[in-house]
């Protein structure tokens, strides 16, 4: 028992430094470090020796297996034709997580989130990093890479301080109540829409848990399959008609919107995903100053494919269901929001910042306390 302990610390420890690295790796430094380029190679790797050692900690059940070899034959082969790692990095650690607690696996999410920010912030003081207002006056990035990045970060804060102050003493909760109030105004430069409308939905989501906690599940599952169908809806042609309910969203997110039918368009939905090119300048190829795709649920599809997508969304909407199965109402304080995240930033594709790709032991235990 005491070394599957052993080894089950070894993948927080491993976690809390990938994500650690994710932020710190990307911040805009004064001084170019060549060697931060390779960021992400160190994720993938601490990725897979965490997937590694989770074979270590206990026996692998049927179940267990099935869900395994899906994960990484699904994600072997949308890395082949897609040539984007994150898909598989994406598997790597859900299959890692499926050994960890849910309490644990925030804590260590929380802090690793807190020990970049404040990094990065000492070192804008400092002046070892820039801010970058992404060529607005009113939002700045603090150092970080861009003021979004800075929302992400942010809002992963807020979403966890706020399922960690539903367990934690009240002493803890008079600090957590206190970094809430700095990180909301923090929030507010950023000028990150997604963070800004996910973090204060956390709000809604907390009262509801204190008051009408069996509504939680419906609510859940109503906004994920509603933002799902909207991105599908967001793709027709309707986005430039004048008046209309999408070009006016358009407006009010900065063409974003508009960017779900260009791509739609240009590549449509591959089974097994594509590679999708992706620029922050002008495009000739989708004559526009700015080509991104920010809406997480069509990246999945037009990126990643429908074989991806399929496995991506069965497994959200299982955790949905197991954390309602077993009553940890208070998982939906990060899931919901997550979930309205997903329709404004790609963040929602990646476990760095979704961190609801991290809840797969709910889904193989009977009582969160067998993860404790």
């Amino acid at each position: 028992m005491r070394f599957n302990k052993s080894i089950i610390s070894i993948s927080y420890m491993l976690l809390f430094f990938q994500i650690s690295i994710s932020i710190l790796g990307t911040n805009n430094y004064i001084v170019s470090i060549p060697y931060l380029k390779y960021y992400f190679d160190i994720i993938v790797l601490f990725a897979t020796i965490s997937c590694i050692l989770s074979f270590f900690s206990q026996t692998i059940a049927v179940k267990e297996l099935v869900f395994i070899v899906l994960w990484l034959v699904v994600s072997a082969i949308t890395l082949v034709t897609t040539k984007d790692i994150l898909v598989v990095t994406n598997a790597l650690m859900i299959i890692s997580a499926r050994k960890f607690s849910i309490k644990k696996t925030v804590q260590t999410v929380f802090f690793a989130n807190l020990f970049s920010l404040t990094t990065t912030l000492i070192l804008f003081i400092l002046g070892f990093v820039s801010d970058n207002n992404n060529g607005t006056v009113n939002k700045h990035s603090f150092g970080l890479s861009h003021p979004n990045q800075l929302g992400a970060v942010l809002m992963v804060l807020i979403l966890c301080s706020a399922y960690l102050f539903i367990h934690a003493s009240k002493n803890i909760k008079f600090i957590l109540v206190i970094l809430n109030i700095f990180y909301l105004l923090l929030l507010n430069s950023s000028g990150s829409r997604g963070a800004i409308l996910a973090s204060l939905l956390m709000f809604f989501v907390l009262i509801l848990f204190y008051t009408k906690p069996n509504y939680l599940y419906s609510i859940c599952l109503l906004i994920g399959v509603f933002f799902f169908c909207f991105s599908l809806y967001s793709t027709s042609t309707s986005v430039y008609a004048s008046g209309s309910i999408l070009n006016k969203l358009d407006t009010v997110l900065t063409n974003r919107v508009r960017m779900n039918n260009v791509f739609m368009t240009n590549y449509g939905i591959k089974i097994f995903g594509q590679q999708v090119l992706y620029t922050g300048g002008s495009s000739i190829m989708y004559h526009a100053d700015y080509a991104y795709l920010d809406n997480g649920y069509l990246r999945n599809l037009i990126n990643f494919g429908i074989s991806y997508s399929l496995l991506f969304y069965i497994y959200l909407i299982s955790v949905i269901r197991k954390v309602n199965s077993l009553n940890l109402y208070s998982a939906y304080i990060i899931i919901i929001p997550m979930l309205v995240y997903g329709f404004v930033e790609e963040g929602f594709t990646s476990f760095l910042t979704n961190i609801v790709l991290l809840f797969t032991s709910i889904l193989f235990i009977s009582n969160e306390k067998e993860r404790e």
